[in-house]
């Protein structure tokens, strides 16, 4: 028998690649910086909410260990790839420097894994921070405390929302907050995990009402008025698009987004969806090092983007990871495989 595979939830995960590569690499131009500041945010939730989705469905102890170990592979994978990257830019030295002794390197690296999920190689603090925000919820499951797992989970995200769209709300405060806020690494998609679950418990509930377009309309509107209201109000005093990755109605319209998805979902080969998976995958890996480059030869500095780079890094990151994805396929370079499965 053929086996089938929900092509809409793949083809959703690669909308929300996209997504990310508009955030990143163009978020403070005119036209793609309204787009990184409202629906761009949606990027690193959605796939959050979807991995989430497929533990829950099955939470077993065989599939934890399958789902966390594959999640922490592709970080540790993706180090090793990008390591000469933070040679070659020096900011493996900048880091040495700042550190001298092992003590110091220890406590730097653990700093670097608390609030920037290990950043230093490049943006793999969400799947650092997936596993362990994954393993928080389930342990909280577990235990029957989900009620430990909302409290953790509406601090890290109110302390998210005052550091982005709300910053100005305790302006007196935010010095001091900026520098122990946590939400940035390790347990920035603490939200999305608690979603995840709450969304397989009353799925059912939920694909009852969320069924027409007028939900998406909903979920848009939610998102484009809360941005209208931060920037008329001065919540928000960065540039459109840079750092507004917290909304109070986030959650809502991300839920709606996804139950629509699977109300209109479609099955296909597992092959053939499969390959938008792997490719949504590797297009939010590739990036990093393609933003690097291009930086390099663009002679951009963050948020000061232009088009060019930002359509030179979307066909890139696209020509780099289809080109890894099909010589993985080949006899003696199954191995690549690694780097996204």
């Amino acid at each position: 028998m053929e086996k089938k595979r929900n092509l809409s939830i793949d083809l959703l995960r690669v909308i929300a690649a996209f997504s990310i590569l508009i955030l990143h690499g163009g978020a403070c131009l005119p036209i793609s910086g309204t787009i990184a500041a409202t629906i761009s945010q949606y990027g690193v939730p959605i796939f959050a909410l979807i991995t989430g989705y497929f533990y829950f469905k099955n939470p077993t102890k065989e599939r934890r260990i399958k789902t966390i170990s594959n999640i922490l592979w592709l970080w540790f994978f993706w180090i090793l790839v990008y390591f000469p990257q933070a040679i070659y830019s020096g900011s493996l030295n900048v880091f040495f420097n700042a550190h001298p002794n092992i003590k110091d390197v220890f406590w730097g690296f653990l700093n670097l894994i608390i609030y920037q999920g290990a950043g230093c190689f490049y943006g793999g603090w969400y799947l650092l921070s997936l596993a362990v925000c994954l393993l928080i919820i389930d342990f909280c499951r577990r235990h029957k405390v989900m009620w430990m797992g909302w409290i953790f989970t509406i601090v890290v995200y109110i302390a998210g929302l005052l550091t982005s769209n709300y910053q100005t709300v305790f302006p007196k405060l935010l010095p001091q907050y900026r520098s122990s806020i946590v939400t940035w690494g390790l347990f920035g998609t603490l939200v999305w995990c608690l979603t995840a679950y709450y969304v397989v418990k009353y799925e059912q509930v939920l694909r009852k009402y969320i069924k027409t377009w007028h939900w998406l309309v909903l979920a848009f509107g939610l998102t484009f008025t809360e941005f209208a209201i931060t920037r008329v109000c001065k919540f928000n005093t960065n540039p459109a698009g840079f750092n507004n990755q917290y909304f109070i109605t986030l959650p809502i319209s991300i839920v709606i987004v996804f139950v629509y998805t699977l109300n209109h979902s479609k099955m296909a080969d597992a092959k053939k969806a499969k390959f938008l998976r792997d490719i949504s995958t590797l297009i939010y890996l590739v990036q990093f090092g393609v933003k690097d480059v291009l930086g390099n030869i663009y002679k951009i500095s963050i948020p000061y983007y232009t088009y060019p780079y930002l359509f030179n890094t979307i066909i890139w990151t696209l020509i780099i990871s289809l080109l890894i994805w099909f010589v993985s396929q080949l006899p003696y370079f199954n191995w690549l495989k690694k780097s996204y499965e």
